[in-house]
């Protein structure tokens, strides 16, 4: 979905307009004045949003005052200590690409339950990356406020104000600093946190897990690889001397990837002086190259500025909230959102993607015969229809929570992926590694008359789900995320933080890449500590239908301390259901908590009986 926008000048004429007309100066703050906003409490977890005042790195571009705070989302025990330097145990986990910190909602209140019934008082903290601060949420808010998602889609599509408020357009041209928010912004706000929280580095030690989900995995490990220098007894300048653990979900746990930067094109910069980098950075800071997944400012000049994630993940975020407050009801998101060439850039967009999500082959989505808005369906079932790993084409966006119930005829999609490809030896294996190892389904009767609903997770047959065909493409072992409370994460809104980052930023993404091939100038100087893996306890959770498929391949998806969590996607890894089909527990909430509870305090307590030495083989895939 990048896009790679051609040099011109006129265009750069245009962009340099756009960027600098209108905007102050960065705006300042008191570095560390903290504030709490509530976020829910329900059983026996208090949930709130934590956030810092604490500006951006010096030099950074022009930026609204929200961008000068580091936040995160915190799930506590309702008879936990309020502070939490004194809870026994604190997780924290960076969120996986187009994550943001409200996602491990299902996560964070099982293990939390499972340490408390081993007499831990423990934290889990999601952290929220600053780039969220280019998203105007205030639609989303009102709309979860009054549990109505139609205000939503009439504030971000159909032109409403909201407290005379008018939504200004998806673009990351309103917050040029986002090309300021690369590896190191988040290792210094990941550092920020943990120190002003728990500021003795021999307290962190012992109780502090930090890790990640999917791309957050890479960035946790950046984390332990920093050299954050200064007084030891409090910033611990080296990851073995500040945490308990390290842990990774359905990600790679790790910093220095030999297969790139122990090789000869570490070198290579060393030749050439690592030019390259800076100017990258210059073409994010200029515009030119875009700072997030959207057209840039190019594609602002020329009237495409829309075009690109951010409109098509608010599609997403509104789901989420109509589900989780309407989920029965037969959903009107589809028919609202103006959609077609006639609202050209977004409209077409809009078109597009749905048609991409819902139709079964490639003559039907080039002939447009399915039409998204003629699909009837519950809001549970659209919801379904988005992130369901039976549906999603994006092994990054799927997760289990149920399956289309039968009165609505299904088949087997073939749409983008053929599904032939999957039978294919070595294709099929490249294949399902990007789109997942599960069966995908798209529905026929987009009519305008069959309406469309959905079976959580514990209410799919015995026998099974079918394609109209006879194809099984679930059961209920393949089916461990709890629609419900899927939809309530998906639909979350506190303070700016959801569980979907609109904005994700393209310059950590640049940084990761250049770190991986050896590059260590500039500011990803601090990256000093490649080696950290072999100096504290680490642990790795793979979703059996996702990354977990493909163990033992390449090497760096295999270790012995790696969990395979069976039947779980890549959002499973967060999003499972506290008891399965069958009465089996969350995996991956039990085996963080197993792992916590091994390596947390003065001495590791003996762990309790496991399931995961039984479980660790199996892959779930279908």
């Amino acid at each position: 979905m990048q896009q790679h926008p051609l040099l011109a000048s006129a265009a750069l004429c245009a962009c340099a307009a756009i960027l600098f007309t209108g905007l102050a100066p960065a705006a300042s703050a008191d570095d560390g004045i903290r504030h709490e906003t509530a976020a829910g409490d329900s059983d026996g977890i208090t949930k709130s949003v934590v956030s810092y005042d604490y500006p951006m790195l010096p030099g950074s571009l022009p930026h609204s005052a929200k961008c000068d705070r580091t936040k995160y989302m915190r799930w506590r025990l309702d008879d936990g200590p309020e502070d939490a330097d004194d809870a026994d145990a604190i997780i924290v986990i960076q969120p996986g690409t187009v994550e943001g910190g409200a996602a491990f909602d299902p996560l964070a209140r099982n293990t939390l339950r499972q340490l408390k019934a081993q007499g831990k008082r423990a934290e889990v903290w999601g952290l929220d990356r600053r780039e969220n601060c280019a998203e105007d949420t205030t639609g989303l808010d009102a709309a979860i406020a009054a549990k109505d998602y139609r205000i939503a889609i009439d504030y971000y599509y159909n032109g409403k104000e909201i407290d005379g408020q008018r939504f200004q357009g998806w673009s990351s041209q309103h917050e040029p600093a986002l090309a300021d928010m690369g590896m190191g912004q988040i290792v210094r706000d990941m550092q920020f946190v943990l120190t002003h929280e728990i500021p003795l580095a021999a307290d962190r030690k012992k109780k502090v897990f930090v890790g990640g989900h999917s791309q957050g995995v890479f960035l946790a490990g950046h984390f332990a690889a920093w050299d954050f220098g200064g007084d030891p007894a409090t910033s611990g300048g080296a990851v073995k001397d500040q945490v308990a653990g390290m842990f990774g979900l359905d990600g790679i746990l790790g910093a220095d990837y030999q297969f790139l930067g122990d090789t000869i094109v570490k070198d290579a910069w060393n030749l050439i002086g690592g030019q390259p980098y800076p100017l990258v950075v210059e073409g994010l800071r200029s515009g030119i190259i875009p700072r997030a997944i959207d057209g840039g400012a190019l594609g602002q000049a020329v009237g495409l500025g829309e075009v690109g994630f951010p409109a098509i993940a608010e599609v997403a975020k509104i789901a989420g909230i109509a589900a989780r407050f309407e989920p029965d009801a037969e959903s009107e998101l589809l028919t609202r959102i103006p959609q077609g060439l006639q609202n050209f850039p977004t409209g077409l967009v809009d078109e597009l993607a749905g048609r991409a999500f819902i139709t079964q082959d490639y003559l039907k989505f080039l002939t447009g015969q399915t039409d998204p808005t003629k699909l009837r369906a519950t809001n549970m079932a659209l919801l379904g229809t988005l992130l369901d790993d039976n549906s999603s084409p994006i092994v990054a966006i799927q997760a289990s929570f149920g399956g289309v119930d039968p009165g609505g005829p299904v088949g087997v999609k073939s749409f983008p992926i053929p599904d032939v490809l999957r039978r294919i030896p070595l294709l099929g294996t490249l294949v399902d590694f990007g789109g997942g190892a599960s069966t995908k389904i798209a529905p026929l009767a987009a009519d305008g008359q069959t309406v469309y609903r959905w079976l959580d997770y514990n209410q799919v047959p015995e026998a099974g789900l079918y394609t109209v065909d006879g194809v099984r493409y679930t059961d209920p072992t393949l089916e461990i995320a709890s629609a419900t409370n899927f939809a309530d994460s998906v639909g979350t809104s506190v303070d700016g933080v959801g569980f979907i980052d609109s904005y994700e930023n393209l310059r950590h993404l640049i940084d990761l890449g250049f770190l991986a091939a050896g590059y260590r100038g500039g500011e990803l100087a601090g990256f000093k500590n490649p080696h950290w893996q072999d100096t504290v306890p680490v642990l790795t959770i793979l979703g059996g239908k996702s990354f977990g498929a493909f163990r033992g391949l390449p090497r760096f998806l295999d270790s012995k301390d790696t969990v395979i969590a069976p039947s779980a996607s890549h959002l499973d890894t967060f999003s499972t259901a506290a008891v399965q089909n069958g009465g089996r527990p969350d995996v991956p909430a039990t085996s963080l908590a197993n792992f916590v509870l091994q390596h947390s305090g003065d001495a590791p307590a003996k762990p309790p009986t496991t399931i995961l030495d039984s479980l660790e083989t199996g892959s779930g895939g279908r």
